[in-house]
């Protein structure tokens, strides 16, 4: 969360829901009411406000409405929005004197630019007139929230009209101690505290002022680094391999299927095996009748003298994602600057000191140099693993190939 657009406050608002989780969790909820709790947070975020992952750092604005900042604090509070509130006449009346609270509402319909009600409770005026008191006490009551969350200074926006101060804020107006004055010239922002016309001021500051923001612009949007997959350096040149290998085999959705049965028999020895494979071949929505080419390859390569090897190795790690920062030019590219390659590891297993980094493939080695073509194919992209992974590590590394077709293996 943080890595993306707008990081701290995804990543503030993610501790957010995990305290939300944990404090109901605590008081016995169960998990599908946490869902249901964060479902209902997500729909309605009027009083729930974003968090940053760092809110004591400085130089910082939010922008919050009313309701968001119930409770906080801060050193200095802009109330803006000076806009006067249009107060239209009450269309429903709360009677909360009661145990149930009772409603009663008007029926209204379009006439002109403004609405006719056409139908009303009885003794609907003095309802209406119950519930205008009620409202002007909530606003009161805003205003009193609004007012108070400035811990040095509190600034308030205001209109000025011939009847004295409008807007949202015009109540609290009588208390500003300090008014400041609005410039009708754009304001130096080059540091002079005056437009570039104005004695005192820079002449053209104000432009040099854009230009720079605007060249800074600019240059924070050039790349620094770019990102690259292992899989494209190491297949750069091979398009025409790639091309005469397409439609041969069972396809990705079958490689999707042996990867993760590989990687899940690794993480848990007692797995169903059968099972899980059922379960895969139906979220890749292949046929169910394939299970028993999937059971028949994965004894296959449970007899096999790798496997064998990799249950008694040191130790073993599978699915390893990994990411270096190298230069463009020496991964053969023709960017300049950086390069931020990563890629994921089939399996990595220590033995005897050494990393045995394994990739396994799943194309059909059938037919005269079919296997050979495909070596020369893969190659690089292992190569390229050893040579980051012994990088990474500081430890010697020797890749290979594991076609679990055969089972064969071989090693570069």
């Amino acid at each position: 969360a943080a890595a993306g657009a707008r990081g701290g406050t995804r990543s503030g608002n993610l501790v957010k829901a995990l305290s939300i989780s944990r404090t109901a969790s605590a008081e016995g909820a169960s998990l599908a009411a946490v869902v249901a709790l964060l479902a209902s947070t997500q729909n309605d975020d009027s009083d729930i406000a974003e968090m940053d992952i760092d809110p004591s750092r400085e130089n910082a604005v939010r922008l919050m409405n009313l309701h968001q900042v119930k409770g906080l604090e801060a050193a200095v509070v802009f109330l803006v929005d000076p806009s006067s509130p249009r107060r239209p006449d009450p269309r429903l009346f709360i009677d909360r004197s009661s145990d149930p609270s009772k409603g009663y509402f008007t029926l209204s319909r379009k006439f002109g630019q403004s609405d006719k009600i056409i139908a009303q409770p009885p003794g609907w005026d003095g309802m209406a007139a119950g519930e205008t008191q009620f409202e002007l006490a909530e606003r009161v009551r805003h205003l009193y929230v609004a007012a108070t969350r400035a811990k040095t200074m509190l600034v308030v926006g205001s209109q000025a009209s011939p009847r004295g101060p409008k807007g949202v804020w015009s109540r609290l107006v009588s208390s500003i101690s300090e008014r400041f004055s609005m410039p009708d010239d754009p304001v130096d922002v080059a540091g002079s505290g005056a437009s570039g016309n104005q004695p005192g001021g820079a002449p053209g500051a104000f432009e040099r002022a854009r230009e720079t923001i605007a060249a800074d612009f600019d240059r924070a949007a050039a790349a620094t680094y770019s990102v690259v997959p292992v899989t494209k350096i190491a297949h750069a040149d091979h398009t025409q391999l790639v091309k005469v290998e397409e439609g041969l085999g069972r396809g990705m959705s079958w490689g999707r299927v042996l990867h993760r049965l590989l990687e899940a028999m690794l993480k848990d020895h007692s797995l169903d095996l059968r099972s899980f494979a059922e379960n895969l071949l139906k979220d890749e929505e292949r046929e169910p009748a394939e299970i028993d080419d999937v059971m028949m390859t994965i004894e296959a390569l449970q007899q096999s003298e790798l496997w064998k090897r990799v249950l008694r190795s040191e130790q073993r790690m599978v699915e390893v994602p990994f990411a270096i920062m190298t230069s463009a030019k020496e991964l053969g590219l023709s960017d300049d600057g950086n390069t931020l390659l990563h890629g994921a590891i089939d399996l990595v297993f220590l033995e005897d000191g050494i990393w045995h980094i394994v990739d396994y493939k799943t194309d059909s080695i059938e037919g005269a140099g079919r296997l050979e073509s495909l070596v020369e194919y893969y190659a690089p992209q292992v190569r390229a693993y050893v040579r980051f992974w012994s990088e990474i590590t500081r430890q010697p590394a020797k890749g290979g190939l594991f076609f679990v077709a055969g089972p064969v293996e071989t090693w570069l």
